[in-house]
């Protein structure tokens, strides 16, 4: 969800999210991500969720706290939950410094400055919450 959020992916319904059995069918993990789009950086886009956040569809209202209260909810311990979403949040900063931009010419700059911005912004507001 936390990357659902960075991104604005807004078409984030259930049916884009699977999980695959592990082969000692024990556990199930989370299936590699499909079907993500960015939409928020759209003048078209409404930025309404498909699925909400702490109860909230607006993309833009939901933030760290947002996305901590959601992991409380599945049933992540409060530490926890912090520590899921700092740790998804320092890893998407990450991984947008390290994309070749050059290889998606599809992706405008104002859409590459939105996901910039609010991936930093999520993450310095995560890490004030693991103070």
């Amino acid at each position: 969800m936390a990357f659902t959020v960075v991104v604005g992916n807004t078409d984030a319904h259930a049916k884009n999210h699977a999980f695959v059995r592990a082969p000692d069918g024990a556990r199930a993990i989370l299936a590699p991500a499909y079907d993500v789009s960015m939409h928020l950086h759209s003048p078209a886009s409404s930025g309404r969720l498909a699925l909400d956040v702490d109860g909230r569809d607006d993309v833009r209202a939901i933030g760290a706290a947002q996305l901590v209260a959601e992991g409380r909810a599945w049933g992540l311990a409060p530490r926890r939950a912090t520590r899921v979403v700092a740790d998804a949040l320092e890893r998407t900063v990450a991984a947008l410094e390290a994309v070749d931009r050059a290889r998606h010419p599809g992706v405008s700059e104002a859409a590459w400055a939105v996901v910039d911005d609010r991936a930093r912004a999520l993450a310095a507001e995560a890490v004030s919450l693991a103070g």
